[in-house]
């Protein structure tokens, strides 16, 4: 019984929630009127995190827990406003998703990414950009 059990959670985990999409929080600009691109960017990784950490039980992106360690300016940019973010997460056991990075002794997972904050109209949004430091211009 319990082997039909686990082979159930199995095929749910493999049937029903192979999606994979890219998230990009935004915040209103009343939302953040006094505060430097660091902390926007803060608060906007702390949305982009919430959102996975709201995702149904066996989404391969679902974390159980983050932490935001660091935001700094990428001095460097080519254009806009690039930051990077330091972060650490608490992934589920069969979750791949989020398995790059450094595997810290308390279950965390540490990463960077590179983020671009782009204001448009009334409100901010953040692209994640990647791994990769930008290219600076010449």
């Amino acid at each position: 019984m319990i082997l039909f059990a686990v082979l159930g959670l199995v095929f749910l985990k493999m049937q029903v929630y192979k999606t994979v999409e890219q998230y990009e929080p935004t915040i209103s600009l009343n939302e953040v009127v006094d505060l430097s691109n660091t902390e926007i960017v803060d608060k906007l990784f702390v949305r982009y995190l919430e959102h996975y950490k709201d995702k149904p039980l066996f989404d391969e992106q679902r974390i159980k827990d983050y932490k935001i360690i660091a935001v700094s300016e990428v001095k460097y940019a080519t254009d806009g406003i690039m930051l990077e973010v330091l972060y650490s997460i608490r992934q589920h056991f069969w979750n791949a998703y989020w398995d790059i990075g450094i595997h810290e002794e308390d279950g965390m997972v540490t990463n960077h990414i590179y983020v671009s904050l782009i204001k448009e109209k009334d409100q901010f949004s953040l692209k994640l950009m990647g791994g990769l430091p930008p290219t600076p211009k010449k």
